[in-house]
C-alpha cells in the first residue's frame, strides 16, 4: 500500500511539473518593437494608417530600417556590413538605418537574425513636436 502512495505522489508531481514547464516554454518572447518619431510598432504587423498620408510615403533615397530579433551582436553587424549596405545609425530597438541598392537591401533583410525591414518615411525625418502639430492639424 505504501509503495502505491509513493508512486502516486511521484506521478502527480511529474504531471504538475510538466504542465508548469509546458506553460513557461509556450510563452514566446514578444516581438521587438521599433520606436521611431512616428510611433512604436511591430514591423511584421499590418501598418497603422498615418494621420497625414503624405508623410507616410518613403523618403527620397535608398534608405531602409533593418531590425533584428534581439540585441545585435558583432557577428550580426559584420554580416549586415558584408551585404554592402552603409550603416548610418542605430535605432531603438535592435535596428539600423541603412542605405544601399535594392539588391543590397534585400540581402540585408534576408539575414538569419533580421526580424524585418521597412522604408524610412518622411514622418521619420520630421522632429517629434512638429510631427505632433501636423497630426493635430
Amino acid at each position: 500500500m505504501r509503495i502505491w502512495r509513493i508512486i502516486l505522489i511521484i506521478t502527480l508531481g511529474t504531471v504538475s511539473l510538466t504542465s508548469v514547464l509546458g506553460q513557461t516554454t509556450a510563452q514566446a518572447t514578444p516581438p521587438p518593437r521599433l520606436r521611431l518619431h512616428r510611433g512604436t510598432f511591430d514591423l511584421q504587423a499590418p501598418p497603422a494608417t498615418a494621420a497625414v498620408a503624405e508623410l507616410s510615403r518613403a523618403a527620397p533615397g535608398a534608405y531602409s530600417i533593418i531590425q533584428f530579433r534581439g540585441p545585435i551582436t558583432l557577428a550580426d553587424r559584420t554580416a549586415l556590413e558584408k551585404t554592402g549596405v552603409s550603416i548610418l545609425e542605430y535605432l531603438p530597438d535592435y535596428a539600423y538605418l541603412v542605405e544601399g541598392t535594392a539588391v543590397q537591401l534585400s540581402a540585408a533583410a534576408s539575414l538569419p537574425h533580421v526580424y524585418g525591414r521597412t522604408a524610412l518615411t518622411l514622418a521619420d525625418k520630421v522632429a517629434p513636436p512638429l510631427l505632433r502639430a501636423i497630426e493635430r492639424g
